[in-house]
């Protein structure tokens, strides 16, 4: 039996035994397609409701080229392909993503990603200039954002906020850092 069909073959399974909400609480987002992807024995299994990258790998020619493909693809679940192989991990594609997965999967290997994430604290409305932090929990929430792409001076502890002072208006949604805050 050829790869895809198996793959498939566990993708039905999975809805099938588990239901359209694997993991109890992750459901298809509406207007995603399922697919799966293979990932190796020695590779974790992310956890249903995780984000992934999907990162494409080509040989050709004594050269490898790799490229992340897509990024924050939710996993709806997986599947043991056998106690000593890999596992088939079931994915929510757009269609859109769906065409770039498949041309993807036929040039070359695709491999889960889990990248590393923070969590930081972001602003729940506008707050002003000298607006001092008295309880920072009414005005901020936090967000979990790529450790990559986090600000170098990110807030990541509440208790660091309590009673400081704005040293320039944030607007609802932005990361609250550092500079951010009036120095003593």
């Amino acid at each position: 039996m050829k790869s895809q069909q198996l793959e498939m073959l566990a993708i039905l399974a999975l809805i099938t035994i588990h239901g359209i909400a694997i993991g109890d609480d992750v459901d298809i987002p509406q207007d995603h397609i399922v697919r799966g992807i293979l990932i190796e024995s020695k590779t974790p299994v992310p956890k249903p409701g995780t984000l992934v990258d999907i990162v494409w790998t080509q040989k050709g020619d004594g050269v490898v080229r790799s490229d992340t493909l897509m990024c924050d693809i939710l996993v709806l679940g997986h599947v043991r392909k056998s106690p000593d192989g890999g596992s088939i991990v079931a994915i929510a594609l757009t269609p859109e993503d769906v065409i770039r997965f498949n041309l993807a999967k036929e040039t070359g290997r695709l491999h889960l990603v889990i990248p590393v994430r923070v969590d930081v604290f972001v602003a729940t409305r506008e707050l002003a200039k000298g607006q001092k932090l008295t309880d920072p929990s009414r005005l901020l929430t936090t967000k979990s954002t790529r450790k990559n792409e986090t600000p170098v001076d990110a807030i990541r502890s509440v208790d660091a906020l309590k009673g400081q002072v704005l040293g320039r208006a944030i607007r609802k949604g932005d990361v609250i850092r550092s500079s951010d805050l009036l120095q003593p």
